[in-house]
């Protein structure tokens, strides 16, 4: 059978019978290569039969019904259809019709005007219900994945195994519009649209949180890094999130947010560390002018292998630091520089070096986890000047 795989139906709410009905379409359901009964955009059946194995559905519906009305078609289902259609490559409402494909295995999916009523539906409150549901459902996932025989996914850098540790990524990104949409406003690059932030699970490659944000929305705000965090975290297992990295490009090098990761959130139980980006400014350039050649070495990839004409150094306690956190690290790569960069410095032009500059509070030791040319991810031998 095709859901095999996913392992047997659990009930965390609802009833049985409930669960049942909503699961009652993958009865029968099988993988055949004989060319007959088949359908388009087959592999919405995995992503939708998931949804409905791990009870992501039924949570959803049961959290979105509204005591004493009536509804045609159950809004957890077309939550998770309209998931299932962006993931078939869904720009607008109307792409629903992609699901047309499986509807001999799905039946008829709802029109555009109920997936529109739906969506409006949703205010802060019923938003809230929706992160519950998905965190519940993460926790009876990641269980899952440890029972593998690989066990659960921890990152492995320089052949070190981080077991224990989450690791989140935090991103913003420019999302254009081709007309003026609600919230959409200029951005820094003139165009025009939202500056959304994400945070994902490096280990498991899932997007825990998304803030939507106006075009004109700062890169750097330091309340919308920690509310987009906080919001992954409680996506993240409450006994997981012990030990957490929190990795941003240079956005998220400021002190505010520091000094929220060094808090653990507010939670002095926690041990969270930070790898953030950080900017090479005209101080530090004239330190690094400094710096003898030697005294460089090579950067190394997450296989602890060289990686080309790079190089790495680590300037703790040698760049006026003192209004940082003491426990905090500065190491500078320099690469090559590749025809395709842009907006080099002068130092970079003259010196043919291009050079990029993280802070971290993670300890250089021994059986710990290591410090890198890109954040944490690949690690370096550094040296200190």
């Amino acid at each position: 059978m095709i859901t095999d795989c996913l392992g047997p139906v659990i009930k965390q709410g609802g009833g049985t019978s409930f669960v049942r009905a909503l699961t009652e379409w993958q009865r029968g359901l099988s993988v055949r290569a004989d060319g007959k009964g088949q359908v388009g955009k087959a592999g919405a059946v995995l992503l939708r039969a998931l949804a409905d194995r791990t009870d992501l559905t039924s949570g959803l519906s049961q959290k979105m019904r509204t005591k004493g009305r009536q509804v045609v078609h159950d809004q957890g289902r077309l939550l998770v259809d309209l998931a299932v259609v962006l993931c078939l490559g869904g720009k607008t409402l109307s792409d629903v019709r992609l699901l047309g494909h499986l509807a001999k295995i799905f039946g008829p999916s709802a029109a555009p005007s109920t997936l529109w009523r739906a969506l409006k539906a949703l205010d802060a409150r019923p938003v809230d219900r929706i992160s519950a549901v998905r965190a519940r459902v993460r926790v009876y996932v990641w269980q899952q994945l440890a029972l593998r025989p690989g066990g659960f996914p921890w990152l492995t850098v320089a052949r070190h195994r981080l077991t224990g540790w989450v690791v989140l990524d935090m991103d913003a990104t420019l999302v254009n519009t081709a007309s003026p949409k609600q919230g959409a406003a200029v951005t820094w690059k003139k165009g025009f649209g939202y500056h959304p932030i994400a945070v994902t699970c490096d280990n498991t490659t899932e997007m825990l949180a998304v803030h939507l944000r106006p075009g004109n929305a700062g890169s750097n705000t330091v309340a919308d890094h920690i509310a987009v965090l906080a919001e992954a975290v409680r996506q993240v297992p409450a006994r997981l999130r012990h030990k957490i990295l929190i990795r941003s490009d240079g956005a998220g090098g400021t002190h505010g947010l520091i000094d929220w990761i060094r808090s653990g959130g507010g939670n002095k139980k926690f041990t969270w560390h930070y790898s953030l980006g950080f900017t090479v400014d005209e101080d530090l350039e004239k330190l690094l002018a400094k710096v003898p050649r030697l005294a460089w070495r090579a950067a190394m990839n997450v296989a602890d292998r060289p990686i080309g004409d790079t190089w790495v150094l680590e300037l703790t306690g040698r760049m006026g630091l003192e209004q940082w956190p003491a426990d905090m690290r500065l190491i500078i790569r320099r690469s090559r520089i590749h025809p395709r960069d842009r907006k080099l410095t002068d130092f970079e032009k003259k010196s043919g070096w291009r050079y990029s500059a993280l802070v971290t509070n993670t300890p250089n030791s021994p059986g710990r986890m290591r410090s890198g040319s890109k954040p944490a991810t690949a690690p370096t031998r550094t040296s200190r000047l």
